[in-house]
C-alpha cells in the first residue's frame, strides 16, 4: 500500500506542476508590457540556465531580468524552458 500512496503523491505534484507551468504561460502570453522586455527576460532567464547553476538558476534567471529592466515573468519562464530538457540531457 505505501508504494500505491507515494505512486498518488507523484502523480499529484506531477499535475500541480503542469497546471502551474500552463498558468505561466498563459500570464506570459498576456503580458500587457513592451515586446522589448519580455524578449529581454526570456532571454536573460535562458542565457543564465544555460550555464550550471546548482538550483538557482531560476532565481538568478528572475533577479537579473529586473536587474537589466526586463520582464521577471519571462525570465522565469525562460529560466523553466531551458532547466527541464537540457538538464536531462547532461546527467
Amino acid at each position: 500500500m505505501p508504494a500505491r500512496r507515494d505512486r498518488r503523491n507523484n502523480l499529484g505534484k506531477l499535475v500541480f506542476l503542469e497546471r502551474r507551468f500552463k498558468y505561466l504561460l498563459i500570464k506570459l502570453l498576456r503580458l500587457k508590457d513592451h515586446s522589448h522586455k519580455v524578449a529581454l527576460g526570456f532571454s536573460l532567464g535562458s542565457v543564465v540556465n544555460f550555464v550550471p547553476t546548482f538550483g538557482f538558476g531560476l532565481i538568478l534567471s528572475v533577479g537579473l531580468a529586473k536587474l537589466c529592466k526586463g520582464n521577471s515573468i519571462a525570465g522565469l519562464m525562460g529560466g523553466m524552458f531551458l532547466c527541464g530538457p537540457f538538464r536531462l540531457c547532461f546527467t
